[in-house]
């Protein structure tokens, strides 16, 4: 009697090989200027597009980098960035000097960058937190009148996309 492969692994012919693991597709960018002319404009206000077409580019950049290949960002995973930025924002409303928080808007990079190494956030969102990182640290407007409502416009976007993707899978189950 024949040995019988172990269950869920085929069989293949001499001769044959199984096939290799599909190409990985190319890593998602942010666009080439994004946030060049910074968070507000020549009077002083906030750009409007940071809230709206760019955030929802950068959220949909975000989540169709998967990581390692496999699955996008979990919503938890950018929750909790954005709860250590509200810590950050309650910490700076409360001792009012924004050199004591610097450093830890600077620690965003280090924790996203711990993120990435351990597979639960996709490089493009290093590169997302880096970006605004630099840009945040400017000022206390740039932390909280720039970063702050940039980031929150992206988590939203970010939430409507998973929301569609659950709406069209179960369309397509139907």
């Amino acid at each position: 009697m024949r040995d019988r492969p172990p269950p869920g692994r085929r069989e293949f012919q001499p001769g044959r090989r199984p096939p290799g693991q599909p190409p990985r597709p190319p890593a998602a960018t942010l666009p080439q200027d994004y946030l060049r002319a910074g968070y507000f404009d020549s009077d002083g206000n906030l750009r409007p597009e940071l809230v709206g077409a760019v955030a929802q580019t950068v959220a949909q950049t975000i989540r169709s980098d998967r990581i390692g290949g496999r699955e996008p960002m979990a919503y938890g995973q950018l929750r909790g960035f954005w709860s250590f930025t509200q810590a950050i924002r309650n910490r700076l409303g409360l001792e009012g000097s924004f050199a004591e928080v610097k450093a830890d808007i600077q620690q965003l990079s280090a924790k996203a960058a711990y993120a990435v190494s351990r597979e639960v956030a996709p490089p493009v969102f290093k590169d997302f937190i880096d970006r605004n990182v630099a840009l945040a640290l400017e000022s206390p407007d740039a932390f909280r009148k720039g970063f702050i409502r940039h980031f929150e416009a992206v988590i939203c976007f970010f939430r409507y996309s998973e929301f569609r993707q659950r709406a069209a899978q179960a369309a397509a189950r139907r």
